[in-house]
């Protein structure tokens, strides 16, 4: 099956046509996605401005175990809400290139986290003050793929 037809399935599905169809579904599951993006973006860009060398009276392994939490909280949260905006609308969302290019550097953030854990984890006690370069560099790309994501799915809605 094609991708187009794939998007109308979606879209003609009774979950797209309940979403779509009640006066408070649409609006309510978009708020939950906005607090998930904020979730996840919020705890992801402090913990990489924390390994960018910013309140380093926090130390990097704690502002970790206090953060991750949130951003999986909030990954668990934008994931659904996102696909229910998205087949709400599928067809010509599966058209936007802005779509696509918003979820290639969602899949991208999210393995660069994960890159980030497997790599440095064991490593965040001894950055005290400074992190590696390399790991620093990860940071940077964070935050500019993060700041990315929600930029480009507000976009999706205007171009």
């Amino acid at each position: 099956m094609e991708a187009a037809h794939w998007a109308q399935a979606l879209q003609d599905s009774g979950f797209a046509a309940a979403v779509r169809g009640g006066a408070y579904v649409y609006p309510f599951v978009n708020v939950l996605h906005i607090l998930g993006v904020g979730l996840i973006v919020g705890s992801i860009l402090a913990l990489d401005f924390r390994i960018l060398g910013f309140a380093t009276s926090v130390p990097a392994d704690g502002a970790s175990r206090l953060l991750t939490p949130f951003a999986v909280a909030g990954l668990a949260i934008a994931l659904p809400s996102g696909f229910a905006l998205y087949v709400s609308d599928a067809v010509s969302l599966s058209k936007n290139n802005l779509m696509w290019a918003k979820l290639v550097l969602l899949a991208l953030g999210i393995a660069n986290a994960l890159l980030f854990r497997r790599l440095w984890n064991s490593r965040l006690a001894d950055w005290a003050r400074n992190a590696t370069a390399i790991a620093k560099a990860q940071a940077i790309l964070s935050i500019l793929i993060w700041l990315a994501v929600p930029t480009l799915g507000r976009l999706v809605a205007y171009l």
